[in-house]
């Protein structure tokens, strides 16, 4: 299982870094950045980046885009004990990554520049400014980067996976097909994980009856029902349960019309375009569908369930679609079917088998190591995406959140605005990012060197009591939890029963010590 795990992050990487190439680019654009029309191996090539004011990178071979960068960023956001950290995922990540992200649709962007305001919370980023709204947000920003939930899941039940998936998809994007696209691929994932076989078309249906009780698990959840459902209900006019059952059966109505495309005699190739092309996956309207980006990544899957080095290349030369969220989801399917490993390595590559592993050592109960973010009580967003490469006092460069870096060497890429520039750095854990930076860095008092990976078993003590066993639920996650759920009541007394259940009082003084910081800060103890 560790090696399917690691190969489905490979191939997807892959995919990603394949389509990246071809992304939103047609005959002539594409012979612009590589000098031919087609694409058929990782390659250096030359985009230009930051819009208006923005200039243009030479790309290296193998370099990806906002698909794996947010996918890794995910991985992160997962602890040691499985435990999803959405508000650090959406108030730390998000809010870093719009100063390094590449390739990105205008919705993401949008959803990561307004996470950043102090009043807005994972499940409150309702955006609608340059014309991105998140009520009508496709998804593919969203569907591409939820593998990491699939991948770390172990034992978790599929409906359990699913409402992580949703929670992920809200931090940026409202629109019910993003939800079913999300959680459609996420299902479909997590089939082929403990399958180890791509379903034949017809089979779908199945995966599609498991995701319509979405509804009923955001209603399930403290935190969604009373905050985000009626907010999202009201502006809409309308049921959630009904919005999304408009969109499930939009998917079902989609895959009966793929079934009978699929009978028309042509190569895979041939088939792959064709549908692609009859289903709207080359128009504006449907090309950032999470819906319809979700199924022609499964089709692409169905077609080569064993050439998995042809479906990228398809995908990726498949122009004016989304070239790089279909490879690099078709890439995460594939991989977890075949034993082979792509053909070329990705920029980062040894750092993405740190994070696959990982997911696979969570999904087992084994000992691992968590990202140690920064306290959200004293987190501040960086004010704008020039803002997050920092110089400590003592001479180290920084990313707020992310931790320490060092320079590649690569020249930094200026644009018409002289007083900015990108620069390519490398983070301590392995990654790296063309990150937005000012000309004259100042330190803003982070403390970087408490933030990046540690192991569990060697973590900080809390208030000097030491945290439960890998096996439980420790108190950080406990208490990001209930961050989450708005230090809901129900759920502090909850906390207190199970913590109380494990026979270790020491834990229950912790965690009662720490609510009640959180909840009156500066009151003696």
């Amino acid at each position: 299982m560790s090696m399917k795990i690691e190969n489905s992050s490979l191939w997807s990487a892959y995919g990603d870094a394949l389509g990246f190439i071809t992304e939103l680019a047609n005959e002539k654009v594409l012979k612009a950045r590589i000098g031919t029309a087609e694409v058929s191996a990782l390659r250096s090539w030359t985009r230009k980046i930051g819009g208006m004011a923005g200039g243009f990178v030479d790309f290296p071979a193998g370099v990806y885009s906002d698909d794996t960068q947010l996918r890794l960023a995910v991985s992160r956001a997962i602890s040691a004990t499985g435990y999803f950290d959405v508000e650090a995922f959406a108030k730390i990540e998000l809010a870093v990554w719009q100063s390094y992200c590449l390739g990105a649709g205008r919705g993401s962007k949008v959803a990561s520049e307004n996470i950043c305001k102090a009043s807005v919370d994972w499940f409150s980023n309702f955006y609608d400014v340059k014309g991105a709204s998140y009520f009508n947000s496709g998804g593919n920003g969203a569907v591409m980067r939820i593998q990491p939930h699939v991948w770390s899941s172990g034992q978790k039940s599929l409906t359990s996976i699913l409402l992580d998936v949703c929670k992920n998809t809200i931090c940026t994007h409202g629109h019910p097909r993003a939800f079913v696209g999300s959680c459609f691929h996420a299902s479909f994932l997590y089939y082929v994980l403990r399958e180890e076989r791509i379903p034949s078309v017809e089979s779908w249906f199945d995966i599609v009856d498991e995701i319509k009780i979405v509804p009923e698990l955001l209603q399930s959840d403290y935190q969604l029902q009373t905050a985000w459902l009626p907010y999202w209900e009201g502006f809409i006019d309308a049921s959630f349960s009904e919005k999304y059952q408009d969109a499930v059966d939009e998917l079902t109505n989609t895959i009966v019309q793929l079934i009978e495309l699929d009978d028309i005699g042509k190569s895979e190739k041939e088939k792959y375009k064709y549908v692609v092309k009859m289903l709207g996956g080359l128009t504006d309207a449907e090309r950032g569908s999470a819906l319809k980006t979700s199924v022609f990544a499964s089709y692409l899957s169905y077609l080569y369930p064993s050439n998995p080095s042809e479906a990228m290349i398809v995908a990726a030369n498949t122009l004016d679609s989304d070239t790089d969220s279909i490879a690099t989801m078709c890439g995460a399917i594939l991989g977890l079917v075949v034993d082979e490993r792509p053909p070329e390595v990705v920029l980062d590559d040894e750092y993405i088998k740190f994070e696959a592993a990982r997911m696979y050592e969570i999904s087992e109960a084994l000992p691992v190591q968590s990202f140690n973010y920064p306290a959200l009580g004293a987190w501040a967003p960086p004010r704008n995406k020039s803002d997050s490469l920092r110089l400590s006092k003592s001479g180290a460069h920084y990313v707020a959140g992310l931790g320490e870096v060092i320079f590649t060497g690569r020249s930094a890429v200026r644009g018409k605005n002289k007083s900015l520039r990108w620069e390519w750095v490398v983070t301590k854990f392995g990654q790296t990012l063309l990150i937005r930076s000012k000309d004259k860095l100042v330190d803003q008092g982070d403390d970087y060197r408490s933030v990046g990976y540690i192991t569990e078993m060697q973590a900080p003590l809390m208030n000097g009591v030491e945290n439960e066993t890998s096996n439980e639920i420790s108190i950080k996650d406990r208490i990001a939890r209930l961050a989450n759920a708005g230090y809901s009541e129900a759920q502090i007394g909850m906390d207190i029963v199970e913590l109380s259940k494990l026979g270790v009082i020491e834990n229950v003084v912790a965690y009662a010590a720490i609510v009640g910081e959180k909840l009156h800060p500066g009151v003696k103890k």
